[in-house]
């Protein structure tokens, strides 16, 4: 009789941890099914959404890559560990509590680096910006020279180097992505004859024109566009890149004001003024509104 009872035991227990065994196993099998499908989609997001990267973009692109792969990773063994003691009927009532606990005095502690950090990786992710764009941040403008998860510098044209946590940044106006219109404002004296200005200044623009970081299409002189005290204002518009917008209005107006007194035209005292405008798209858009509301 002791031998029965025996015998019927020990096969509850065998049949018991066979079962359990083999739940335990389809568990780590779909886990880990599930943990291939997840990165097989990471990487094809990757691979659609950095694409033509430079050397230093490239390495950003791997850090956060395998950033992403690593938490993954964690989260997947912190599930399966979890899943397998509810197999073994183990509580983890008080395991989950006591990472909880923990995880709220890190996300108290730290809110400030974990916001930075998250913020980074959005900034990464969605490519806001690069290293070389030219962007204005916080009210800081300047060329980006460094972007991580914590952290973005900016060094500004005075060559002072801005380090700005990504946690604080909430408004990025991003110069470097499309063309912007560089528009040059030139004061002459109202004695002189418009034709002949416009024609001077028409000639200026054609020079400037043949440089390879001028956008001909779009350039133009727009006429006179204002008078003031003893002066009439001409406007004149040439698409550039931002970065390239000093460069191209400085050789615009070295060649207007070398043209304009060849022609014995005298300018205004205050000559001109530079300003950067709406990017050509928002350009065409403005003029197409104008056309149906006519």
């Amino acid at each position: 009789m002791d031998s029965l009872f025996t015998d019927s035991l020990t096969r509850d227990i065998a049949l018991t941890l066979l079962e359990k065994g083999v739940r335990i196993i389809l568990l780590l099998v779909v886990s880990y099914i599930a943990y291939i499908i997840i990165q097989r989609l990471i990487e094809r997001l990757f691979d659609i959404r950095f694409v033509k990267l430079s050397k230093e973009q490239e390495r950003r692109s791997t850090t956060l890559h395998s950033l992403v792969h690593s938490v993954i990773f964690v989260i997947f063994c912190f599930l399966v560990v979890i899943m397998i003691l509810n197999e073994l009927r183990v509580d983890t009532t008080s395991l989950l509590a006591g990472a909880s606990i923990i995880g709220l005095a890190i996300g108290v502690g730290a809110q400030s680096l974990v916001k930075d950090f998250v913020a980074g990786f959005f900034i990464i992710l969605e490519g806001q910006y690069s290293i070389g764009d030219f962007v204005t941040v916080k009210g800081y403008s300047g060329t980006v020279i460094d972007v991580n998860l914590r952290t973005t510098k900016i060094c500004s044209p005075d060559k002072v180097i801005h380090t700005i946590p990504n946690g604080l940044i909430d408004i990025v106006s991003n110069y470097t992505k499309g063309m912007y219109v560089a528009t040059i404002r030139i004061g002459v004296s109202q004695s002189a004859d418009p034709d002949v200005v416009l024609s001077v200044l028409q000639e200026a623009l054609g020079v400037v024109s043949q440089r390879s970081d001028v956008h001909e299409e779009g350039a133009s002189v727009g006429g006179l566009v204002q008078m003031e005290g003893n002066s009439f204002i001409y406007e004149v518009s040439i698409p550039a890149r931002r970065s390239d917008a000093y460069g191209v209005c400085t050789a615009y107006r070295y060649e207007a004001a070398k043209r304009l007194a060849a022609a014995h035209i005298a300018m205004a005292r205050f000559v001109i003024e530079t300003q950067m405008t709406k990017t050509i798209e928002e350009e065409n858009s403005l003029s197409k509104e104008k056309k149906e509301e006519a």
